[in-house]
């Protein structure tokens, strides 16, 4: 009882929402962690009880309400982060990968709210997902929606953005067909009247649209005869139309000319943004009049496939993509359902020399960050750099478990991991003002201090080395801290290897938004399950401080090694959440080490824009001979 308030607890607390520990509670804990029933029958605990218990969801750095379904979802949709995946269909290369159908499943399993799907026409009359102009392999688009449909609203009830990524030409009747049969009442046609498709009209909440999937593609607006169309100001770029609907559906993402895999893989930077950027990445809302589809019915197919387009567009609402043009203009348009996309080049461009705008845009409309061409072997950006700006689509390569990934997991692990984390206030109200790189702490944060302590590790690996342990935090620009704090290394030792220094300490932490610890509660069986760290004062929920002072927390289990492999994302449904974490832990490390996986590689080269998450970085030194 003297350690859990004289160790664990903070003095500051409030003694009366946090009441110290008594006799009958430690008791409880004595019995509850202790796994001789003869000591637990005494009141004693063991090392190895009193590890279990040092390991178990009591010790967690936040309170366990941050894990549940806490923030308010029933703000518009651009107020909230979204978990996105990227190219969702391949596993591994972007070049050669493997497209399947079943990392849908385990995407959506995982908490992932807004999956891709790049459609073409199939060779037996039948649409298919693949990565174009690459030797990766293809899957159907009906057996995909069959598993979206299987898969959708199993772990999270709240709505789901298809983003199609439209080749088709023929086959996209099949498209606007298999949505509406296979997705049935769960796919949103028409808008609620209550939030009507108009300018200045605010988005719908998370909770109006559960169990909802909204299409992500190309629209049409139909124009009727005699309608006048709204003239564009002097100040407004005028959207180029093409010339036919052959030529529009022959522009969305296909290159002029045959391109060699070789010539793809070794394209500079600028070329690879510039082709995605004339994808359906950041597709134009074309303008199609009633008179023009009538003309087409006496030119062979260019009726039906013009017919086919409107029927995909007409499921199309609040997730209309369009180009960026400017912040200027799309203030000025002031449409809240239009959703534009950036590759993580011009994101990160955008970000440097207009950041108050991009988070003002982010406040009125969403926007969708991607990865650039040139991530052939399926890499991430790092998504702090975007959340920092309020952008509520980050995808990534779900099939990279590389720090990024990792952090993304963390990230959404809160809020009971239904894929939505709300936004901070001052990236909310109209009438605040945040710049991500400026060095004051925000308005309303109280900047706190965090202070890590290493203790030890145990079960680390099989391999006989030296380990030591990197502590790095991520967050806004002025926040984030790499490179700086590193243990001693203790050689040949990594089952129970001994640190014990003196604390890590970050001082005026006050400005990051969030920062999960490494993989964090949601990383998949076999990665190190160590929960989400905070800051003091942060504004997305201030963290329990006597949890905080629990430094044991951060080298236990799984350390990396460089070299291995990690596994494959996997997804097990929770019948009793706390339970299962607490029997999860305790059985990896009383039965069976854990398999050691691979640090990311190039996570120092991300730069410094990057941010996020404190991590507890866990490195294998360099192997020694036995």
């Amino acid at each position: 009882m003297a350690f859990l308030n004289g160790e664990q607890r903070d003095p500051r607390l409030n003694e009366i929402l946090y009441p110290p520990c008594d006799a009958a509670r430690t008791k409880d804990l004595v019995r509850t962690y202790e796994p001789n029933k003869e000591f637990a029958d005494k009141g004693h605990i063991s090392p190895d009880g009193l590890l279990r218990y040092l390991l178990s969801v009591e010790n967690d750095v936040l309170m366990a309400e941050k894990y549940d379904l806490h923030d308010d979802m029933d703000q518009p949709l651009c107020h909230y982060f979204i978990n996105s995946s990227h190219n969702t269909y391949l596993v591994g290369h972007q070049l050669t990968g493997r497209a399947s159908v079943e990392i849908y499943r385990q995407c959506l399993l995982a908490g992932c709210r807004c999956v891709e799907l790049d459609c073409w026409d199939g060779s037996d009359d039948e649409p298919i997902i693949t990565h174009g102009f690459t030797m990766c392999t293809e899957v159907k688009f009906r057996e995909v929606m069959e598993a979206i449909a299987e898969s959708a609203f199993k772990t999270s009830d709240y709505p789901i953005v298809l983003s199609f990524e439209n080749h088709c030409v023929k086959q996209q009747d099949k498209l606007a067909r298999y949505c509406r049969e296979i997705l049935a009442d769960s796919l949103l046609v028409d808008p609620f009247d209550s939030h009507p498709l108009e300018p200045g009209a605010p988005l719908p909440s998370p909770n109006l649209l559960k169990r909802k999937i909204l299409i992500k593609n190309k629209k049409k607006h139909m124009h009727r005869p005699g309608a006048k169309r709204k003239s564009k100001s002097a100040g407004e770029p005028v959207e180029p139309k093409p010339a036919s609907l052959l030529e529009e559906a022959k522009e969305a993402d296909t290159p002029s000319r045959p391109v060699s895999l070789a010539a793809d893989a070794a394209a500079g930077e600028d070329s690879a943004d510039e082709s995605e950027s004339s994808s359906d990445e950041e597709e134009d809302t074309q303008e199609v009049s009633v008179e023009q589809l009538k003309a087409k019915q006496e030119k062979g197919t260019a009726a039906s496939e013009a017919a086919a387009g409107t029927a995909i567009s007409a499921l199309v609402n609040y997730v209309t993509p369009t180009h960026f043009h400017s912040f200027e203009a799309a203030e000025k348009k002031n449409r809240g359902y239009e959703i534009s996309s950036f590759v993580e080049t011009q994101a990160l461009q955008l970000l440097k020399t207009k950041p108050v705008e991009f988070v003002n845009y982010n406040k009125r409309q969403m926007s969708r960050i991607y990865p650039k061409g040139t991530r052939v072997d399926s890499s991430n950006y790092m998504p702090q750099a975007f959340w920092n700006a309020g952008c509520q689509l980050v995808a990534l390569n779900f099939q990279s478990l590389d720090l990024a990934m990792q952090m993304n997991l963390g990230f959404f692990e809160y809020n009971h991991r239904c894929g939505y984390v709300l936004k901070p206030d001052f990236m909310r109200r109209v009438d605040r003002r945040f710049d991500p790189f400026a060095e004051s702490t925000v308005d309303g944060i109280v900047a706190g201090t965090v202070s890590v302590q290493v203790l030890s590790g145990q079960m680390l690996t099989d391999k006989r080395c030296g380990v030591y342990v990197e502590v790095e935090m991520y967050g806004l620009p002025a926040d984030t801290v790499r490179k700086r704090f590193r243990s001693k290394t203790v050689p040949n030792n990594t089952i129970n290897p001994v640190f014990n220094e003196e604390p890590f300490v970050f001082t005026k932490v006050g400005r990051a938004l969030h920062a999960p610890l490494g993989p964090g509660r949601a990383a998949p069986p076999g990665h190190d399950p160590h929960p989400a760290l905070r800051g003091d004062g942060q504004a997305a929920g201030t963290p329990h401080p006597a949890r905080q002072r629990t430094p044991t927390r951060i080298p236990t289990r799984g350390a990396a090694q460089r070299g291995q492999r990690a596994p494959q994302p996997a997804h097990a449904l929770r019948q009793d959440r706390r339970q299962g974490l607490r029997a999860r832990r305790h059985g990896r490390l009383h039965r069976r080490p854990l398999q050691p996986h691979r640090l990311p590689v190039g996570a120092a080269e991300e730069g410094e824009a990057a941010g996020g998450a404190h991590r507890g970085r866990r490195r294998a030194a360099q192997c020694h001979p036995p």
